[in-house]
């Protein structure tokens, strides 16, 4: 079995990756990952505009997700649809400092109350070229978890919830992404937002209809 896959942007991206972690296979095409025989699990750390569609993709080919945030909550909220409808899939979110001994100490959820409060949203700084120690421990203790969860079964693509019960799920991001939209939109409009978590899909032509209304009157 080989152990495993790289996905680049451009052949060249890929193969340089691929070179340095000693993995024989790469290529600058999705398809040929999630398509892959030898592939269980999909690592998905791309732009959150291309997160959505590989992790819906990846899931419906019957593939275990890890993933970073989506771009929006509609997009959260597909993700979250796709790993209801495929349950026995592993689909967490790649929050590395979850698995950190401090971070599994703190399991209240006081954080998403004081999220809640926030009304102003923080500039963005300067981009991180290099992971911190704290997240680089948290990556190296999320692998052993994933690790430990896969080797629990013999069947290749089943996985122990136990080890990795400290991920946060597709649910999380998803409250996650409609807090920062909130807070965003009320940056924007000074007033306080109400944080709804999204129960169905918003229908695409919900604006236009509502324009086509008002030139109607």
């Amino acid at each position: 079995m080989l152990p495993g896959v790289v996905w680049g942007k451009s052949e060249e991206e890929a193969g340089c990756l691929a070179k340095e972690l000693g993995i024989p296979f790469h290529t600058s095409r999705s398809d040929d990952v999630l398509l892959h025989q030898d592939v269980d699990l999909v690592c998905i750390y791309i732009p959150p505009s291309m997160t959505r569609q590989i992790a819906v993709k990846a899931l419906g080919i019957g593939k275990n997700v890890l993933c970073e945030k989506a771009a929006t909550a509609v997009d959260s909220f597909k993700m979250v649809t796709a790993a209801r409808y495929y349950p026995q899939l592993l689909s967490i979110m790649g929050n590395t400092l979850r698995f950190l001994p401090a971070f599994a100490a703190m399991r209240s959820c006081w954080w998403r109350d004081m999220l809640a409060r926030c009304r102003r949203t923080v500039g963005g700084g300067p981009e991180v070229k290099e992971m911190t120690l704290p997240h680089l421990q948290g990556l190296s203790s999320m692998v052993k978890a994933l690790r430990e969860s896969f080797q629990a079964h013999e069947e290749r693509r089943s996985w122990a919830r136990g080890p990795v019960a400290m991920a946060p799920t597709f649910e999380d991001g998803l409250y996650v992404q409609t807090v920062v939209e909130a807070v965003k939109r009320s940056s924007c409009s000074g007033e306080w937002e109400c944080v709804e978590i999204m129960s169905q899909e918003p229908d695409p032509n919900h604006n236009l209809c509502e324009a086509l209304q008002r030139n109607k009157n």
